[in-house]
């Protein structure tokens, strides 16, 4: 139960679901925004269980031959006539191919601003662009090596993937929000920490898999190892400079007062 609650831990680390609000040109926006995405994402979630219970009921004390995690295109195969069938999986590529596209996208994006950026590096806009395919390039190959694995699940891999980004991430934006303390130094040792105890934990499990304790989530000892490694290396830094305080305040100020105006 702990390790299916803890995948909410994950969404405060996703950079490509983060962006989407980060590209919002009106912070009054975000209110609809919020209740746009929570009402989608019940829905969606509500579909996917119905489909699994509908797809396990269906199906039980019967003899199948394919993957579990292929039971949406069995039963559209099974239940309806075979141009809706067609209809359905096409929707399931195309959402497919969508997610993939966002996330080479962002990877790239990613790659080639933060890595300039980081190195101080002013690229002309001919070399952005080849750094750019060249990441795309780079991050599909490392995508084929994982999916070439034949003993690993599509769930295995999102699920340690939605682990490494939300403890590494997560609590960063977290504090940074909510945290007026939160340094430089405290971020980059807590990206650190999370991202070291998921593959850690990944590889504990591998070695011991009847162990009840690695058979936990790994988000859960990464994201409160992570927070812990972030507030113990920002006090005992330098406290953030007054530029970054205040800019801190202003938006926590501002905030509140869009808070208040909401309320009335």
């Amino acid at each position: 139960m702990l390790s299916l609650l803890a995948w909410g831990l994950g969404y405060f680390g996703q950079p490509h679901i983060l962006v989407r609000f980060m590209a919002i040109g009106d912070v009054k926006g975000m209110n609809v925004a919020r209740k746009i995405c929570m009402s989608w994402m019940v829905v969606s979630l509500v579909g996917a269980f119905a489909v699994g219970i509908t797809g396990a009921m269906y199906y039980s004390g019967a003899n199948h031959n394919f993957d579990n995690e292929m039971i949406f295109l069995e039963l559209a195969k099974g239940l309806f006539p075979t141009w809706i069938a067609a209809i359905l999986i096409a929707a399931v590529l195309s959402a497919v191919m969508s997610s993939v596209a966002a996330q080479l996208l962002a990877s790239s994006s990613a790659l080639t601003e933060d890595v300039a950026h980081f190195f101080d590096i002013k690229l002309t806009e001919k070399s952005q662009v080849l750094l750019g395919r060249l990441a795309v390039v780079v991050v599909s190959l490392v995508a084929m090596i994982f999916a070439s694995n034949p003993q690993s699940t599509i769930l295995s891999i999102v699920g340690h993937a939605w682990a490494g980004m939300g403890a590494a991430f997560g609590p960063v934006v977290l504090f940074s929000l909510f945290w007026r303390r939160c340094s430089a130094h405290g971020a980059i040792a807590c990206m650190i920490v999370g991202a070291a105890v998921v593959l850690g934990w990944i590889a504990a499990h591998s070695a011991w898999p009847n162990s009840t304790l690695f058979s936990l989530y790994e988000i859960i000892p990464a994201f409160l190892l992570a927070s812990i490694t972030l507030v113990v290396v920002s006090l005992k830094g330098e406290q953030p400079n007054e530029k970054t305080l205040h800019h801190f305040d202003e938006v926590n100020e501002h905030c509140k007062k869009l808070h208040l105006q909401q309320q009335k």
